[in-house]
């Protein structure tokens, strides 16, 4: 991508300034004059580069709040335009904030700054991390590859290879993995509670099996209605009272007969016994006049009972006619098994039902545990340990390479690096192991510049989006004559960039006579660029 211009208002140092970079080619040194302190130092060189990251990005490489940013003099409308590609043009503002994004001339920007952010950066393809660490090198980048952790490496690693898209499609993986995770424990909890209704079902049935077998000739229970059976059994109870009665008298009757009978077998006699209720002896006697009224009386009383016996034929002749072959409790029982029946026809439906939802569930449950699974795979796939380990495994061997060939530059072979595949780094001096906190300041500013520019190598490999600028802001500082003649070397290879330097190393300058030079110039708390 190429960065035409940056305008630049109220911002750090600069009042309004409007640098065109399309004018700038190869190496160009920026020089400063800090005329109301003197010397160089704080006269706006790196605030150039910072306000670029501050329009794009909205951070800037060194820590910084509003505060610091807006011009203290002017202390509101700070703002940086930048137009990337003649057609992209960028504004952030602060004091009042704001943020605009404008493609060929029409207005994209969001309801909101991030969601305006995160259009800037799926138009650039790329993002701070990235832009940072392949465009800025030196004191104000606080990118430390070597000193950051595995995890961070793999995560800086990532940036740079344009992985973005595994760890959303993991995180989307992921997603799905839950909700199918959920799925299957609601289907599995809805298929114990199905289950249990299903046995308790079957527990009902057997129950109503049981009734249903104690009930007898309930084929015939339906001839008769409650009421014709209650109103027969209530005939019936009267009919066996009066049979009471008349068994009753019957009985009395046949009691006095034998009395007589026992009498008139005596005869005629005549004797003393004693009295039951006195105790004396009294006389008893019996007449042939006696006997014939006893005889009298025994026929008159055999005619009773006889007449007796004959109403109880009739009585029982019409109890048996008014009796009906099932009583009232016969049929109460042949309604409950009737209810039975229908229950036990509802609850076979019921059960059904339950087991095509018990199918239905356990198909549900299967399905998903087994989707789960699967999702769970392509989790553990698109891991750290997985597709982003095998893409860093295949593109090792070009990073070492790359590393090595500016390390080699930088120090004259006397440093070799390699990296793991777990990005754990091995620095050697001379065939021996070098702990990367053992080395001085101004071989670890070698080491690392080495392997930002190897990192920088990387985007070439992507669909990253590279600019078209690099800045080494003081990246001499701690390096020796060795190193700056290999930094210098390796600037000269550059190609298709505008390499922007800023230094106070005299030495690193006479490489370069014939460069172009920029000068910021500061004066009474303002910057002017002066090309």
């Amino acid at each position: 991508m190429k960065i035409n211009s940056v305008h630049i208002k109220n911002f750090y140092s600069y009042k309004d300034e409007l640098i065109d970079l399309d004018k700038f080619n190869g190496l160009i040194f920026i020089e400063g004059k800090n005329r109301d302190s003197g010397g160089s130092n704080g006269s706006g060189k790196s605030a150039l580069f910072e306000a670029i990251f501050w329009c794009l990005f909205g951070k800037t490489l060194r820590k910084s709040n509003e505060d610091s940013r807006v011009n203290v003099k002017a202390g509101r409308n700070c703002s940086v335009e930048v137009v990337i590609d003649d057609r992209i043009k960028i504004r952030r503002a602060s004091r009042p904030t704001s943020l605009k994004l404008e493609i060929d001339g029409e207005n994209l920007s969001g309801k909101h700054a991030q969601e305006t952010q995160r259009t800037i950066e799926a138009t650039l393809n790329t993002n701070f991390k990235v832009a940072a660490a392949s465009m800025a090198f030196g004191q104000h980048n606080n990118f430390d590859f070597l000193g950051a952790t595995p995890e961070d490496k793999r995560i800086i690693m990532r940036n740079f290879l344009n992985l973005e898209y595994i760890f959303k499609m993991r995180d989307k993986i992921r997603s799905t993995k839950s909700k199918y995770g959920e799925k299957a424990k609601v289907s599995e909890a809805l298929y114990k509670s199905k289950r249990d209704d299903y046995y308790k079902i079957e527990k009902t049935l057997e129950g109503i099996e049981k009734k249903k077998d104690s009930f007898k000739n309930r084929e015939n229970y339906e001839k008769y209605s409650l009421e014709e059976i209650l109103k027969s059994e209530k005939k019936v109870r009267d009919l066996q009272k009066q049979l009471a009665i008349l068994l009753s008298e019957e009985d009395g009757r046949e009691r006095e007969a034998i009395e007589f009978k026992t009498k008139i077998e005596e005869g005629v006699h005549e004797k003393r016994t004693m009295c039951s209720e006195c105790k004396s002896v009294v006389k008893v006697s019996q007449g042939a006049e006696d006997i014939k009224h006893l005889c009298s009386a025994l026929s008159f009383l055999e005619e009773e009972v006889q007449d007796i016996r004959d109403k109880k034929k009739k009585l029982e002749l019409k109890v048996k006619k008014i009796t009906l072959p099932v009583s009232s409790k016969d049929l109460k029982r042949f309604l409950e098994f009737k209810d039975l029946a229908s229950e036990e026809k509802t609850l076979l439906d019921q059960k059904k039902e339950v087991f095509k939802e018990l199918e239905i569930l356990e198909k549900s449950s299967v399905d998903a545990r087994k989707r789960y699974d699967v999702m769970r795979f392509w989790e553990k796939a698109f891991s750290e340990q997985g597709v982003i380990r095998y893409v860093i495994r295949n593109i090792l061997d070009y990073f070492n390479i790359q590393c090595n060939i500016y390390l080699s530059a930088l120090t004259n072979g006397q440093f070799f690096i390699e990296f793991d595949e777990e990005l754990k780094e091995k620095i050697s001096s001379h065939k021996v192991t070098v702990p990367y906190i053992s080395l001085s300041g101004g071989e670890k500013a070698k080491v690392n510049l080495a392997v930002l520019l190897a990192l920088q190598s990387l985007l070439a490999l992507t669909s990253k989006e590279q600019f078209n600028l690099l800045l080494f802001d003081e990246v001499t500082e701690n390096m020796d004559s060795e190193g700056i003649r290999g930094l210098a070397s390796l600037l000269k290879i550059i190609k298709g960039k505008k390499v922007f330097i800023i230094t106070h190393n005299k030495e690193l300058k006479t490489y370069f006579d014939d460069s172009a030079r920029m000068t910021v110039i500061k004066t009474n708390g303002f910057s002017k660029v002066k090309a």
